[in-house]
């Protein structure tokens, strides 16, 4: 049953974020990270959660924050995933963008 209410937080942090309700959206996100994280149950959702936090944050200027929120979707994703994949392509470009904004166009890692 805590899968089914993380889901569900995690989409209406989603639509929230989408509608640049961003301190709301972290709220609901925060929420569904906390559980999926707790029971080991939808890596891939977590992922996704730890992912749209990192937007939330990029989008308010925590540079920091939403890079370290990133870099742990990113190890999930390339552990559900393998290192090919979109989603994995995706993520990548989120932390090329945090680096463009935090000027460290060198990336070491």
């Amino acid at each position: 049953e805590d899968i089914r209410i993380a889901q569900c937080l995690a989409s209406l942090g989603s639509v929230l974020k989408n509608q640049s309700k961003y301190l709301e959206a972290l709220e609901y996100l925060s929420k569904a990270a906390n559980i999926l994280s707790r029971t080991g149950e939808m890596p891939n959702v977590l992922a996704v959660c730890l992912a749209e936090i990192g937007d939330c944050y990029k989008v308010r200027g925590a540079l920091d924050q939403a890079e370290a929120l990133y870099e742990k979707s990113h190890e999930i994703k390339v552990e559900i995933y393998g290192s090919e994949h979109p989603e994995v392509a995706a993520i990548m470009k989120s932390l090329g963008d945090i680096a463009f904004d935090k000027k460290n166009y060198i990336h070491q890692g």
